[in-house]
């Protein structure tokens, strides 16, 4: 049985397809490129250190919502903000 989330990802992805391929039939000058990004975040999560992370597994909520700047470091966080992967909880 498929799940719900299943589901929704693939209508997702379905939708995203015609959407690039209507931008094409619009805008024929227009150059439109998809890409799996799941193979790249899986990658990046087997191998955080090799892409500068070094806080994969949680965010720290003394950085909130995205800081404008990767160099913010919040004594309470213990690490700078451009060493976490996740900058809030919606991962």
């Amino acid at each position: 049985m498929i799940s719900s989330r299943c589901r929704a990802l693939s209508s997702y992805n379905r939708l995203l397809r015609e959407f690039a391929a209507n931008l094409l039939r619009n805008y024929p000058k227009m150059k439109v490129a998809l890409f799996d990004t799941q193979s790249f975040f899986t990658t990046l999560l087997d191998s955080p250190e090799r892409y500068g992370f070094k806080k994969w597994e949680y965010y720290c909520e003394g950085y909130g919502w995205a800081t404008d700047n990767p160099n913010d470091n919040k004594e309470s966080c213990g690490a700078p903000f451009e060493e976490y992967v996740w900058y809030n909880g919606y991962q």
